[in-house]
Order: C-alpha cells, then structure tokens, then sequence
C-alpha cells in the first residue's frame, strides 16, 4: 500500500490531506492567475494595437493545443497543459462551480481518486477527438488556418457525466421532497453548455470527447476495470519520491540472510568439565539418573562422546 493511500469507500473532507477536489481547483486558479498576469505584464510592456496578439503567440499559444500535428509534435506538453489553460473569468467560474457540484458528489460517494483521473483522461479524450475532427472533417478549418484548443471544460465534462453514470440514484437536498435526482443537475450543466458553446464549434468538440470518455470509462468500471487505479498508483508513486516521511522499499539485508529460517542461529552446548561430570556422577549415585536435568543428561553424553 503506497503511504498516500486513503480508504476508497469513506468520504473526504475539506481540508483533509489528498483532496484532488482541493487539488483540480488549486491547478486551475493557479494556471489562470499566471496567465492573466502575464497578460498585465504584455499590455504593459508593448502597445495596446498589438500587445494581445503577441501575448497570444508568446504565451497563451505555448500552452494551448493546436489542432496541426507538427505544432504538437514541437510542443508535445500541450497535450497536458491545455486542460489548465483558462483565458476569461467567467469561463473559470462557470467551471469550477460546476467542478463542485459533482466533485462534491463524487467525494461524498467515496471516489475522491477518480476525480483527477477523469479530469485528465477526459481532456486527453477530448483532445484525441479534437485532432481527429479537424483532421478529418474538411469543412471544420479552411486549409492552413490554425485552431487553439484550451480550457476545463472537457475535463469537468467528464467527472460529471461520469458521476451521474456511475451513481444514477443519487439526490441532492434530500429535505426538499425527498431530494433532485442527479440527472436533473446534469442537464442543466449540458443546457449551460450548449447555450454557452452552441456557436463554437472547438468547444463543443471538447465536450463530446469528455462525455464519450465518460461513457467509455463506465462501460470499463461496470466490467471490472477501473481507470483511476493506475493513474492513482503513478501519483503516489511521483509523491512518495518527494517524501521524506513515506516508509523505505529497500530490503532490509539482515531479513533477508539471517532471519528468514525455522532453526535457531546457534545452540548453546555446555561445557563438561572434570569437576562437573563427577557432580553428576555422584548425583547418579546417590539418587539414581531420573533425577538428572536436561542439561546435565546432554552434558553427561557430551562427555562420553568426547572420551570414545
């Protein structure tokens, strides 16, 4: 069991060690942060007229994907970073409210580790999807033009059409009639999506791959294949690298050669001195070889075997 290993089945709280609703939030604000300050920082450095064309060039399209091959095969990180690059506010806020909902859901059903993996199994999904389409499709992009992909959407996607598959009789706000079904929630987060990305073709491309991703992991965990499970296994790994504390994996050599045996590593034998067997000898005379111990009975045939 790795150190960082937590019980699958009980929930999480809010502040607890391991948290990768805490965590997904955390990169997310983060990525955004840094990006609108370098923003600021090229609005500041070069005039206005062209100040977000470079930015869009120097930064923003640094780590976006790109739907040419090459410019992926320059920048093979894209493929991961994509997923936390947030441009607008509104799009981070919408996102990571809806994040919440079925995290929250997701944590309280005991599958707090299969939040991160399906956020990034869901965008890499999408980002699959994405290539293919404008690869394939002619009439997406014009010969040449280039398309950036980026944003949570995918991943988000993806936890909360996973979750909804995967616990179907779910409510939220059980003291108001019983409760709402999940997939009430869920189609009001796909309304929200399609009224929100009904004229942007790439981003309804992002989240058809992250809900085909969802659907294809739970047809996998119903047959008794879990995803997250290796995902899991490579984070804890990666974290017990970094941590002093985690219990070591080398093998301790003296289990290994000396104590891994049925027999005792030396018997004691005694020593038969002269004075001592005629102790015993005299003992015999007296009150007869019954009343010897076990030592003096294997010190008495070590003496005879030594004298043939």
């Amino acid at each position: 069991m790795s150190y960082s290993e937590e019980k699958e089945h009980s929930p999480i709280t809010f502040g607890e060690s391991g948290n990768q609703l805490v965590l997904l939030t955390a990169f997310a604000l983060i990525s955004y942060v840094l990006l609108a300050f370098m923003k600021m920082m090229w609005l500041y450095r070069f005039p206005p007229d062209i100040a977000i064309g470079l930015y869009y060039n120097d930064i923003y399209n640094q780590f976006a994907l790109s739907n040419k091959l090459q410019t992926l095969l320059q920048r093979p990180w894209t493929i991961l970073t994509f997923m936390f690059v947030q441009n607008q506010i509104w799009e981070i806020i919408t996102n990571l409210l809806w994040l919440w909902c079925f995290g929250y859901i997701l944590q309280q059903k005991g599958s707090n580790k299969k939040l991160f993996p399906l956020f990034i199994y869901g965008s890499i999904g999408a980002a699959i999807l994405f290539l293919f389409a404008y690869h394939f499709i002619p009439s997406l992009s014009t010969p040449g033009s280039t398309i950036m992909a980026a944003g949570t959407s995918a991943g988000v996607t993806t936890i909360a059409i996973a979750t909804t598959l995967l616990f179907p009789k779910f409510k939220i706000f059980p003291m108001i009639g019983g409760g709402i079904p999940i997939w009430i929630l869920t189609l009001l987060y796909i309304a929200s999506v399609i009224i929100t990305g009904y004229a942007n073709t790439t981003y309804l491309i992002l989240i058809g791959g992250g809900t085909l991703t969802a659907i294809v992991y739970f047809l996998f965990y119903r047959s008794g294949y879990d995803w997250a499970i290796g995902m899991n296994k490579l984070f804890d790994w990666v974290g017990d690298l970094f941590n002093p504390d985690a219990p070591s994996k080398k093998k301790n050599m003296k289990n290994e050669l000396f104590y891994h045996t049925d027999k005792e590593p030396f018997i004691r034998k005694p020593n038969p001195t002269e004075q001592r067997i005629n102790a015993i000898l005299d003992k015999i005379n007296q009150q007869g070889m019954a009343s010897l111990t076990t030592e003096e009975k294997e010190l008495l045939k070590s003496s005879s075997n030594s004298n043939k």
